[in-house]
């Protein structure tokens, strides 16, 4: 199975599937699972099952509801993904002032990074499926939004995945590498900790295992080598 499932793509189909030699007819939403679609099949009472790498529905009363992450624009000039149990918020033009925000389980966290220049964002196209079948199966776990030269000589770009948003510094030249990148966070509730590897987990401060060793992550952030951030959330 491949690592990588993009915007409107399907799970890897099998080559009689892919090929459209099996009819999809249409989803059955009742036998959902979290990573799992189960579709009808012409001429068969049996469904077939597509297993996706990551969660392609979250929890909504009751029941799983798709996962969309495409962005779209708002009145108050920010971009959000359409449905998830995580809201990301991205800006319209990302700023020192202006940053990133996401928002789940009622905890916020939110951070900006300095010696950025304002740069407007470009949405990444939507990459369309080429068979009938892949299109019924597709989904709309992962979208992107790009701001070119955000940095001297260095793009910024965001990707949002399933329930994840990873930040890449994308450097042009040698000559654009700096020694450190620094962002101001804010999380409200939330206490930081620096772990063993360099990542950065938040916890519930008010919270009674935070005092204890089982305590849970609602927030963690990675750096990899000065380059790549990747915050993933959990619930």
């Amino acid at each position: 199975m491949e690592n990588n499932v993009w915007s409107i793509r399907s799970a890897p189909l099998s080559d009689q599937v892919a090929a459209d030699r099996i009819a999809i007819l249409g989803e059955d939403t009742s036998l959902r699972e979290e990573a799992c679609k189960r579709f009808r099949l012409k001429g068969s009472t049996a469904t077939m099952a597509v297993l996706y790498p990551v969660s392609v529905h979250y929890p909504e009363n009751g029941k799983w509801q798709d996962i969309d992450n495409r962005l779209e624009e708002g009145k108050d000039g920010t971009y959000r993904n359409r449905a998830c149990d995580v809201d990301f918020t991205l800006p319209k033009t990302i700023s020192e002032k202006d940053g990133v925000t996401i928002t789940c389980s009622g905890y916020t966290l939110s951070f900006r990074l300095k010696g950025v220049m304002p740069t407007e964002a470009v949405i990444e196209k939507e990459e369309e499926p080429e068979s009938p079948n892949e299109r019924m199966t597709a989904v709309h776990t992962d979208s992107g939004a790009v701001y070119p030269e955000a940095f001297p000589g260095a793009d910024l770009r965001y990707h949002l995945r399933s329930k994840t948003l990873k930040e890449s510094i994308v450097l042009r030249t040698r000559e654009s590498v700096r020694e450190e990148y620094t962002a101001a966070v804010t999380a409200p509730g939330l206490a930081p900790e620096l772990s063993g590897d360099g990542s950065v987990a938040f916890y519930d401060e008010a919270a009674d295992y935070y005092k204890k060793k089982n305590k849970k992550r609602r927030f963690y952030r990675t750096v990899i080598n000065n380059k790549m951030t990747m915050i993933q959330m959990e619930q």
